[in-house]
């Protein structure tokens, strides 16, 4: 993990253009940078993108990765956000600069629904993948629509904060209308004791109930506190004009 990454996750407190301290709370955990480091990497990455990039935290993971993976050849990784200049002051940008990673990235200021298919029409393609944009289930299942045109086959796409049912409702909508199956072998992240990972269970089912119906939760959530699933993708699949399966 490299220095900046590592200071964040110590004092939770990064800086923006201006030189200001700005406080990190809306970011991947530790754990999870560690699962996104190793999805990124057996990916053999040279091309990456994410939505949402808020202080930078999951674009110094792939970017720290795709800079130790070059080996001389051209990287990018493409992190799609409309706030960063206006509400983030750059506060990711400043993260990659000070990590000298700024090199492999390259942001697009704007919604994801509009520079997206941009690169979709440049023939862009790429390895992996990380949804963490707007949460209700109409961006994020737009998110994934876009990215799936543009994922290589065998590639790996991420979300973020799935113990949400819009969320999950996405990704049943993925296992049943692409080919795609969770990364199990991706999923093994840092244990956790029972306790914090238990606290952490019936936290979620106090805010939301209708979780106890969830299998994520059920699933996933026992054995850690994670919000991070990843998919990969099977194959390249377009359905009939007119299929449909209950989700």
């Amino acid at each position: 993990m490299n220095q900046v990454l590592e200071e964040i996750f110590v004092k939770m407190e990064t800086l923006d253009e201006d030189g200001n301290v700005r406080k990190v709370d809306d970011c991947i955990s530790r754990p999870e940078a560690v699962m996104l480091e190793n999805m990124v990497r057996v990916s053999q990455p040279r091309v990456t993108i994410e939505v949402g990039l808020a202080h930078g935290v999951s674009a110094l993971v792939f970017c720290d990765v795709l800079r130790k993976e070059a080996k001389n050849e051209n990287t990018i990784h493409y992190a799609v956000d409309p706030n960063q200049s206006i509400t983030y002051r750059n506060a990711a940008v400043t993260a990659l600069k000070r990590a000298g990673l700024e090199g492999h990235l390259k942001v697009l200021n704007g919604p994801s629904h509009i520079e997206i298919p941009n690169l979709i029409k440049s023939g862009v393609v790429v390895d992996c993948a990380f949804i963490d944009g707007w949460h209700t289930f109409d961006y994020t299942l737009i998110d994934f629509f876009l990215v799936d045109k543009m994922l290589k086959r065998g590639g790996y796409v991420a979300f973020h904060d799935v113990y949400g049912k819009a969320k999950q409702k996405v990704i049943d909508f993925v296992l049943t209308h692409r080919k795609y199956v969770i990364a199990n072998e991706l999923m093994r992240i840092e244990r956790e004791p029972f306790l914090k990972t238990f606290k952490f269970f019936l936290w979620r089912l106090f805010r939301s109930p209708s979780l106890l119906f969830s299998w994520y939760h059920w699933r996933f959530q026992l054995r850690n506190s994670s919000g991070l699933l990843i998919l990969m993708k099977v194959e390249d699949f377009e359905p009939n004009f007119d299929f449909f399966k209950n989700f």
